[in-house]
């Protein structure tokens, strides 16, 4: 059983991985040429379906636990991503999985060690951290 202070910060993840710098690129792309893109779009689109599984995972236990979901919203702040080029695009996208990677940690860190919602979550920190480590990688082409 989860506690509801627990499953509020559980809410909160669950709002900054589904409203991820990701997840928005995946959906509301700069305006780019296909040839300019290509690459980097199909591997956004790939990591948003991989992160997505994480905000699965996490409604999941939540529902499981009666506790009331909120999927947030995309902060405005994004909005003025359109017209960027697709390499400042990349450093803020591992920039912001990067804080992702460090509010899961953070979050396992305060539940109960061996309960589902820390196994849970440490599930979700090894996917989001394989992430920035592909993020990283197209980077260095």
């Amino acid at each position: 059983m989860t506690d509801t202070a627990s499953c509020a910060r559980l809410n909160d993840l669950l709002v900054d991985l589904g409203r991820s710098l990701l997840q928005y690129a995946g959906e509301a792309w700069p305006w780019t040429s296909t040839t300019d893109a290509g690459e980097l779009r199909s591997v956004v689109s790939r990591l948003g379906a991989f992160q997505r599984e994480s905000v699965a995972a996490v409604a999941h236990l939540l529902d499981g636990e009666g506790h009331p979901i909120d999927f947030g919203v995309y902060p405005d702040e994004y909005t003025s991503l359109h017209y960027v080029s697709l390499r400042y695009l990349l450093d803020q996208l591992i920039v912001n999985e990067q804080a992702l990677v460090e509010e899961c940690r953070a979050v396992t860190s305060e539940l109960e060690p061996n309960s589902p919602a820390a196994d849970l979550l440490r599930e979700v920190s090894q996917r989001e951290a394989a992430i920035l480590s592909e993020l990283q990688s197209l980077r260095q082409v």
